[in-house]
Order: C-alpha cells, then sequence, then structure tokens
C-alpha cells in the first residue's frame, strides 16, 4: 500500500513566519537585470541560488511542501506578503495561565510581520529574539482583540 503524505495548504501565517525565519537565515534575494528573473540563496549551501516567483521556488522544499523560506523571502522583499489573518479570539479562560491569546507584531528592517501565539509563546520568542536580533528589530506584544 502506497503512504503519500498530504501537504496542508500554506497560510498568510506560515509565510510570514517563513519571512522572519528566511532573514534569520541570511536568505538574499536578487534579481537578474537581463531578464527580471528573481533567485533566492541558500541558507544550507553556499553559492546555490534557487529561481524564485511570485508564485514558486524550485528548491526542495517548495517542490514537497508547497511553501519555503525563499519564496516567503521574496514576497516580502517586494512588500506582497498577503494580510495577516483576523485575530482570534482568546482561550474563553479567565485564569492567568498565560494561555490567552497575543498579537506579535515583528518589525525588521521597517518591513513588518505578524503572527499570534499564546502570551507564555510570545513572551519566550521575545527573548530567543533578543539573542539575534540587530538594533533595527522590535518585537511588540499585545492581547489579542
Amino acid at each position: 500500500m502506497d503512504a503519500t503524505r498530504q501537504t496542508r495548504p500554506a497560510t498568510d501565517a506560515d509565510r510570514h513566519r517563513l519571512a522572519v525565519l528566511g532573514r534569520k537565515k541570511g536568505i538574499r534575494i536578487l534579481r537578474d537585470r537581463r531578464d527580471g528573473r528573481y533567485y533566492a540563496s541558500s541558507a544550507s549551501q553556499s553559492g546555490k541560488w534557487y529561481f524564485v516567483t511570485a508564485v514558486s521556488c524550485d528548491c526542495p522544499d517548495f517542490i514537497t511542501h508547497a511553501r519555503c523560506t525563499h519564496h516567503s523571502a521574496l514576497l516580502a522583499a517586494l512588500g506582497w506578503l498577503p494580510p495577516m489573518p483576523p485575530t482570534p479570539v482568546e482561550d474563553g479562560d479567565d485564569d492567568d495561565d498565560g494561555e490567552d491569546l497575543a498579537a506579535v507584531v515583528l518589525v525588521i528592517d521597517g518591513a513588518t510581520y505578524g503572527s499570534y501565539a499564546t502570551v507564555n509563546e510570545a513572551e519566550a520568542a521575545r527573548s530567543s529574539l533578543r539573542r539575534w536580533a540587530s538594533t533595527s528589530t522590535r518585537m511588540d506584544v499585545r492581547p489579542a482583540a
């Protein structure tokens, strides 16, 4: 029996998360002046470049999962990342367990990325961010509306 793994569709939150990860890994986007094509650097193979468009990338991750850091990095570089989905509802309890949702806004070199996490996850992400962030990086955590 063939067991095939179904890839779930990429969400806007996935694209934002992957754009941040691509930035963290140092993925660069270059445009070929001769034909206007875009290429993204590989984070794992020095000197390797992937052909990337507004809808695809020829790297193994995109081919397998229909999403990757290169594609999201291009969308971010061009200002084409889709808006974040509407704010989800809090978990509904009134205890102070840190499981209420928070909106997380990350600003890297003037580019804004957003996501949602529990308050505890957001605070852990904030402390992790301090370890690699540049001086032009800012992270705000606010209760989800």
